[in-house]
């Protein structure tokens, strides 16, 4: 049995989660869409404390060479996706070529792979000239600050010199960071701790909405990143080493999370005019479950080309050899 067996599953759970944050919810009440989007950010930074975790047991094992492969993959992972998005972008008339593709690509949500790609690279540097892991927890609070600063200094003459995508970067370097001190030192991650940390997620995200919503009351659909994210994130980090194992959901997870990541918003484009098409004025009510149909749908499909088109599928996800 795959000792990261549990972890594998949480993928599969994380990329459900990331599908939820870009979908229509339907008839779902707006202040409940609000918690259950909340919730659901802790995927992007559960998805980059596994990406610094494993970096540090294959950098460990294997040095550079691994550093190498790593961002090489990466690097395509991040050409092919924004080349699938660009022609779909082009026919909306949202495509403008800028420098800004380099912190976002052709699709808002790919900025996750340029944010990882620079964290990558900035903890390899600092690990390769520090030597020390000591002060990676250091790191990891200063670079989550331009993050916090930004939401937090909403309507604000802060916020004006902060910018989000720049901000997004350094997000990566914060969780990164704390994956690979948490690798490098085998800290006790036990199930206690973590389902604390998850509780402790969930009261701070109920505050944090109360607060922003009678202190300073603001737009809360356009927050990406509150307080309650770290606790969350983490905790369910630690809980996804302890909570089941299940070799096939294990698997899904290892195989296709990240391609339900990329592209499960090309997948959305076709089933919500589909659903939108077959009912009409009761589209509402069905698209509660969308995110679901969304999710299966990608997941489906992925399956389908990793068995009968091997090469695709291997090109969408950033390897170019032979099958």
């Amino acid at each position: 049995m795959n000792r990261f067996e549990s972890l594998d599953v949480f993928r599969l759970i994380a990329a459900f989660a990331v599908v939820i944050l870009h979908v229509p919810l339907g008839l779902i009440p707006l202040d409940v869409q609000i918690y259950i989007k909340l919730l659901a950010r802790f995927a992007v930074p559960f998805f980059f404390l596994v990406s610094g975790y494993f970096f540090y047991l294959g950098y460990h094992k294997s040095g550079n060479e691994f550093f190498l492969k790593n961002i090489s993959k990466l690097l395509g992972i991040f050409l092919v996706a924004s080349l699938f998005f660009l022609p779909i972008n082009i026919m909306k008339g949202d495509f403008v070529f800028s420098q800004r593709l380099i912190l976002t690509g052709t699709e808002s949500h790919l900025w996750f792979l340029p944010s990882l790609i620079f964290g990558t690279v900035y903890c390899w540097y600092v690990l390769n000239t520090i030597k020390s892991f000591k002060y990676f927890p250091l790191i990891s609070i200063a670079a989550a600050i331009p993050f916090l600063l930004y939401y937090y200094s909403v309507g604000s003459s802060i916020q004006k010199y902060i910018d989000l995508k720049f901000a997004r970067f350094f997000l990566s370097v914060s969780f990164l960071s704390f994956g690979m001190y948490l690798a490098h030192y085998k800290l006790t991650l036990t199930l206690a701790k973590g389902l604390l940390l998850v509780s402790l997620g969930l009261v701070f995200m109920v505050l944090e909405v109360n607060y922003f919503r009678v202190v300073d009351p603001v737009d809360l659909w356009g927050f990406q990143f509150l307080l309650n994210t770290i606790p969350l994130s983490i905790g369910v980090f630690i809980v996804s080493f302890h909570a089941f194992n299940n070799s096939y959901l294990a698997n899904l997870g290892r195989t296709y999370s990240l391609g339900i990541y990329l592209y499960h918003p090309f997948i959305n484009m076709i089933t919500y005019r589909i659903i939108l098409k077959l009912f009409g004025d009761h589209s509402d009510i069905v698209l509660i479950v969308n995110p679901m149909i969304c999710f299966l749908t990608t997941l489906g499909l992925l399956i389908f080309l990793d068995k009968k088109m091997p090469t695709v599928f291997k090109v969408l996800n950033g390897e170019f050899k032979r099958a």
